[in-house]
């Protein structure tokens, strides 16, 4: 079999080496491997009929399901760009967005045909409705029909926008060959084993397990974010389904995690744990052991232009690390994974173009010094849809491409990554500079503690606690003796966070309540 460019060629490898073996559970709807080669391949003669071609951007409306990796799949072996968007997206982002991508074919289920009502929506040329008829739309069944090929694997796969929590969102383009390295790479970080059964909520990790010949099973509808979640509800399913593998979000588990030790009910049948997409400190690490005793726990540290960088099982965290993030040292993300390359040059905020080896070298700063994370890897996104938005974010190193993360961070004498927040929110006080995200950290470990956030206003910080009661004054106290800079710590019963993970603050809209 010729070597695989796409993955919907490892899906072909899949579907050949294990064609009854599971590919996806959705409640009580199933797809064996060899099902899910033959419906994408009829999905995929379906479009065509219906006008998809090689090239298009296609705007995929459909929730998260066997019939979302169906299309996806399917859209794969014709060439066509899938574009996802978070539906919770605000709408005047969301209108940006498309404005920038222009897509030329919409699929979506009945009821995300009301996003039509949205102009950029509506002016899509080609609707297509699949599950049912809708006005002015095509109903999309499937066909067997000869598909041109092979597809380049240098054209674009998959359109995704980053967070926006730090401003305008960047579109990215991920291209096949560009979603087989980041397969490669979550697939050696991961370590997907004979028997896994694994609840992700997730799509392109849910991908790397079709690639892998793993079976994902997939959240109960409405219950993949973590504020509509029951979680009594998913410890259930969960059992139901044999997952012993779960890679989410660390609200997601946080939430399991409270229910399994509500109802004095450990997890386990869960033996590996991956958690990522947001800070992941101690506390939830030492409760999630606890509620899940065979676990092995892996938090994973990255970004959408580059995913995983480091990642650092809950056993290797020691003591002295957990005392060291009390202390304002930050938080642990382990060891950059093996198909990274990772360095830390001075904060700056100057754009950096192009240098020799010599000048690069010169920005590095050593071990325990802090300064800027920028990673390299075939995994590593190169560019985005408009130029423009590299501009700040990408440079090169002679033939290497480096992309700015914006995170500060450090080295240790291990080797092991070190997280202090965004770059720029460092501020230089008397005391010297101080990265607000380490104070964070730090109140993550006391008791209570839910969520915390540190503002800064010029050089004095404001801290924000969401916990079961409010700080005492002795806490209070240790506080401000340890961070001279803290001016005022305030409680808040909601700290206002991002509606996708539910697990980053949003720093605007939480000044914006004070």
């Amino acid at each position: 079999m010729p070597k695989p460019e796409t993955l919907f060629d490892l899906l072909e490898v899949q579907a050949s080496a294990r064609g009854e073996h599971l590919a996806l559970i959705d409640g009580e709807a199933t797809c064996s491997y060899r099902d899910l080669h033959i419906r994408a391949r009829s999905m995929a003669g379906g479009l065509q009929h219906a006008g998809v071609t090689c090239g298009d951007r296609v705007l995929l409306l459909v929730p998260l399901s066997i019939d979302f990796f169906v299309v996806f799949l399917a859209l794969m072996r014709l060439g066509a760009a899938a574009v996802l968007i978070d539906p919770a997206m605000p709408l005047k982002t969301l209108r940006a967005c498309l404005k920038k991508v222009r897509p030329n074919v919409l699929i979506g289920v009945p009821k995300a045909h009301l996003f039509r009502l949205v102009p950029e929506v509506g002016a899509i040329a080609l609707a297509l409705s699949l599950g049912g008829a809708v006005p002015f739309a095509r109903h999309v069944r499937p066909l067997e029909a000869r598909i041109p090929g092979p597809v380049d694997p240098h054209s674009a796969a998959l359109l995704t926008f980053t967070s926006g929590s730090t401003g305008t969102p960047k579109t990215i383009v991920r291209s096949h060959a560009f979603l087989l390295h980041q397969h490669d790479a979550v697939r050696s970080t991961l370590e997907a084993r004979d028997g896994d059964i694994e609840l992700s909520t997730l799509p392109v990790f849910i991908l790397s397990n079709i690639g892998c010949g793993i079976t994902s099973v997939l959240p109960l509808k409405g219950y993949g974010r973590p504020h509509s979640m029951r979680a009594d509800h998913m410890i259930a399913y969960m059992a139901a389904k044999g997952v012993n593998r779960l890679l989410a979000a660390p609200a997601f588990c946080r939430r399991l995690c409270d229910e399994a030790m509500r109802q004095d009910r450990p997890l386990s049948d869960l033996k590996r744990i991956f958690t990522g997409g947001g800070p992941v400190f101690p506390n939830l690490l030492r409760d999630l052991q606890r509620a899940a005793p065979q676990a092995e726990i892996t938090m994973v540290y990255g970004s959408s232009e580059a995913e995983p960088i480091a990642h650092v099982r809950a056993s290797e965290v020691s003591a002295d690390d957990v005392t060291a993030t009390a202390n304002g040292a930050g938080l642990l993300a382990g060891e950059p994974v093996a198909a990274v390359q990772l360095a830390i040059i001075a904060d700056t905020d100057a754009v950096l173009t192009e240098m020799d080896a010599e000048a690069f070298a010169a920005l590095k700063q050593p071990q325990g010094q802090a300064g800027e994370i920028v990673v390299s890897g075939a995994h590593v996104v190169k560019g985005y849809l408009d130029p423009a938005d590299a501009a700040g974010t990408k440079f090169s190193v002679e033939a290497t491409l480096w992309h700015r993360t914006g995170d500060a961070g450090y080295l240790d004498a291990r080797g092991r990554l070190w997280l202090l927040g965004r770059c720029s929110a460092r501020i230089t006080t008397s005391a010297g500079v101080l990265y607000p995200f380490s104070v964070e950290a730090a109140v993550m470990g006391l008791p209570g503690v839910r969520r915390a956030a540190a503002l800064t206003q010029g050089e004095a910080v404001t801290l924000v606690v969401e916990a079961d009661a409010p700080l005492t004054p002795d806490q209070c106290a240790d506080l401000h003796r340890q961070w001279p800079a803290l001016s005022a710590i305030h409680p808040m019963k909601h700290i206002p966070v991002d509606r996708r993970h539910h697990s980053k603050v949003l720093y605007r809209e939480l000044l914006r309540r004070l």
